[in-house]
């Protein structure tokens, strides 16, 4: 499974990550693993992935960038062989180019985006970018299944 999640910063996408994985987690058993670009990042840990492990990787739009494509791609499309679930979040969708990762998405969570350009790229998604704009914090939309709700902090 592959989540996207998108929104600007302080709107709640690490804590929606984190809740996403413990509730897999917990009907599971698999271990979490979390990566951020702001840390020394090694994306060579990242590819070696365990089977049945649930990756977070935070501001994937920065990820992009240091991996090869090959690689990123290898690491997008092969999680469904290892039964890897993938949580993938960034304030800046317009950043990641492409469709890549929302199209191979189960879920897709907008919390809120002011962006002209993030905005465009969702509309590709969701065409009322209207309603997104005037979101707040800590309300998300999953655009697949058109629901909203709110989360609470942690």
């Amino acid at each position: 499974m592959i989540i996207s999640i998108f929104g600007k910063t302080g709107t709640g996408k690490t804590t929606l990550s984190r809740k996403i994985a413990r509730i897999i987690q917990s009907k599971t058993g698999n271990k979490i693993k979390e990566y951020s670009p702001f840390e020394t990042l090694e994306y060579e840990k990242l590819l070696q992935i365990e089977t049945n492990d649930i990756i977070i990787i935070n501001e994937i739009q920065i990820f992009k960038i240091f991996v090869p494509k090959n690689d990123f791609l290898a690491v997008i499309t092969g999680h469904r062989h290892y039964n890897i679930n993938m949580i993938v979040n960034t304030q800046r969708p317009a950043l990641l180019r492409d469709r890549t990762i929302p199209a191979l998405s189960d879920m897709i969570f907008v919390g809120k985006i002011t962006d002209e350009s993030d905005l465009e790229y969702i509309k590709f998604f969701h065409s009322d970018i209207e309603s997104i704009r005037n979101m707040q914090n800590f309300e998300f939309l999953e655009i697949l299944s058109n629901q909203k709700f709110y989360l609470t902090k942690e």
